[in-house]
């Protein structure tokens, strides 16, 4: 799992950190075309992760919230709970450094 997050980390930076200024532009540009809301199992396997990671970065969508979902228990390496899923969402915020740009919500299943 340490794993997939260097490779997010790694792709996420290349392209966050070295054209930061470029994205802060392009936002400015263009407003937000499309209200989404994200319901994944982002503790599960890393395509929901990076999934977050493209909207989160994406000018012309409008992030109206995210429900991390559970998966089954045991689920791809992880204990599959919506907190588990949380963490994960979170821990791309942080890298992004967009800690405050979306709510993270619970699936209450």
């Amino acid at each position: 799992m340490r794993s997939i997050y260097l490779i997010l980390f790694l792709v996420i930076s290349s392209f966050g950190f070295s054209q930061q200024a470029r994205l802060e532009e392009l936002n400015s540009l263009m407003k937000p075309r499309m209200r989404v809301i994200i319901d994944n199992d982002l503790g599960g396997d890393p395509d929901g992760l990076f999934q977050l990671a493209h909207h989160l970065m994406s000018p012309s969508v409008e992030i109206r919230g995210i429900i991390a979902s559970h998966l089954y228990e045991q689920g791809f390496g992880g204990p599959g709970t919506s907190e588990y899923a949380k963490e994960q969402a979170m821990k791309v915020f942080n890298i992004l450094g967009l800690e405050d740009s979306a709510d993270v919500y619970l699936d209450k299943s």
